[in-house]
């Protein structure tokens, strides 16, 4: 399903994920984000069992700085 909320075949693929000192393998779905602000979303199952969220802050591993293109 896309943001859209309409139906959307992805294919997935299987990556690390490298997060502070965490490292993990994690499953992706590709799609053409590049009209978006943020390239890439990790979900609940990506961070699950190694990471909390605290909605309350931001930036805790450094300042994100969009790439210059």
């Amino acid at each position: 399903i896309d943001s859209g909320g309409h139906p959307e075949v992805r294919p997935v693929i299987e990556t690390e994920l490298v997060l502070g000192p965490v490292r993990k393998t994690i499953l992706v779905t590709l799609t053409n984000r590049s009209g978006m602000l943020f390239r890439m979303i990790l979900g609940r199952k990506a961070l699950e069992g190694d990471f909390r969220v605290d909605v309350a802050a931001k930036y805790l591993l450094r300042k994100w700085h969009p790439r210059r293109r």
